[in-house]
Order: C-alpha cells, then structure tokens, then sequence
C-alpha cells in the first residue's frame, strides 16, 4: 500500500468519525431540547412533533413537519421512536 492511500484511508476514517460525532452531538441537542420542553429525555423533537401529528392535536407540529418535510419527506412521521415516551 503507497503513503498517499494510506493517507487517503486515514482522511476517509477521521471525516467518518467527525460525521458520526457531529450527527449524535444533534441528536443529543434534539433531545435536550424535548427534554426541557417537558418531553421524554431519550425521544427527539421529531418523534415527539411526529406522534403529535398523529393524533391531529397540534397546529404548530403540523407547521414545523411540514417545513421539515421540504428538506426530508416525512421526517416527522419516519422519526416516531414508538419505545421512546408517550405511546400512539
């Protein structure tokens, strides 16, 4: 193996890690966030908003889903964590 894909390997390896670090620092942000606004401390915003939308009981979750959804096609509804906080 030459120094440059061994190099390549090593860049590839410390991007993965960065990514994964950055992607559940998120989901821990998310989940503060739900916890501090009286939510399940291991469920996200996403599920709980998702759960929510399911029972049609709430303006503001259809809202912020529905921009969600722009970016990432049923987003809300895909999130719901059903072994996470309150039961659908």
């Amino acid at each position: 193996m030459t120094n440059s894909s061994k190099s390549t390997k090593s860049n590839k390896s410390i991007q993965k890690y960065i990514t994964n670090y950055i992607w559940n620092l998120l989901i821990s942000l998310d989940q503060l966030f739900n916890t501090i606004l009286g939510g399940y401390p291991d469920e996200t915003m996403s599920s709980r908003m998702g759960k929510n939308l399911m029972k049609k009981n709430c303006r503001l979750c259809k809202f912020i889903c529905g921009l969600l959804n722009k970016i990432d096609k049923n987003h809300c509804i895909d999130a719901i964590e059903n072994d996470e906080g309150e039961q659908i």
